[in-house]
This record gives C-alpha cells, structure tokens and sequence, in this order.
C-alpha cells in the first residue's frame, strides 16, 4: 500500500481522469507518510503495550486484569498518538499546535480503553466457559 501511494503520488493524474490534477496530487501527495507514520506508531505503541501488560500481570500476580489493561493501553496509546503527530507534524506545525493534538487523540483513546473494560470482562469469560481456562491459570 506503501508503494502504491508513493507512485501515486509521483505521477499525475491521467488526462482523462474526472480529478483535476491538484485534486489529485492533494490525495495522494501526503498519504504515504500517514500510513507510515501509522505503521511506526502502531508497531512502537503496541510493543510497549504488550510489554507493559505482562508487567503488571507479573506485578499483580495475575489478578486486576482491569488494571493491567487499561494501564498498558493508556500508555501505550499516548506514545502512538504522539508518534503520528511527531512524525507527520514535526517542522511543520509549531509545539503548541502538536501538544494539544497529542493530548486529545491520547484522550479519546484513553477513554475507549476504559469504555471497553466491560467487553473484555465479558470476552474473558466467554472464553473461559467455551475453551476452557488458560493451561498457566491450571497450575494455580
């Protein structure tokens, strides 16, 4: 997907494409480095957040699963949030442009994380009831 934005954004539009050629060049011009910067972001935030919840998994001793969960993903997500804006924004929108823009795509997302609690609970134990308890909660 990468690749295909870049030559997308190398070459114009056709001469008989319905998009005028600064339509076009306004599509595709910018849209590699959001989903790079995507990309970074996710695989960065997601790292952390994996390791951050065995963590406290291993701190708790395997209780608080709401804890654990929302703690990693509440961390994880503001370095998401500020890598995109870092990486897309940086040298082009000034820091008190970018700071507030962290702090509210890291607050929505804080704030899904915590809404979602109850689904997890609920998925746990489905889970649980269906498959079976995980083989380490056996040893227990």
């Amino acid at each position: 997907m990468l690749g295909v934005l870049w030559l997308g954004s190398i070459f114009p539009a056709a001469q008989d494409s319905p998009l005028d050629t600064a339509t076009y060049e306004a599509a595709f011009q910018g849209a590699w480095k959001v989903v790079a910067a995507s990309l970074v972001a996710y695989l960065c935030a997601q790292l952390v957040d994996i390791r951050l919840f065995h963590f406290w998994k291993q701190l708790t001793r395997g209780r608080h699963l709401w804890l654990r969960n929302n703690a990693s993903t509440v961390v994880s997500q503001f370095l998401d949030s500020a890598l995109v804006v870092g990486v897309l924004f940086a040298g082009e929108k000034p820091l008190d442009w970018m700071i507030p823009t962290i702090l509210g795509l890291w607050g929505f997302k804080a704030l899904v994380a915590l809404a979602d609690t109850p689904l997890l609970y609920l998925g746990t134990w489905a889970h649980r009831r269906w498959a079976g308890p995980h083989p380490a909660e056996l040893d227990a």
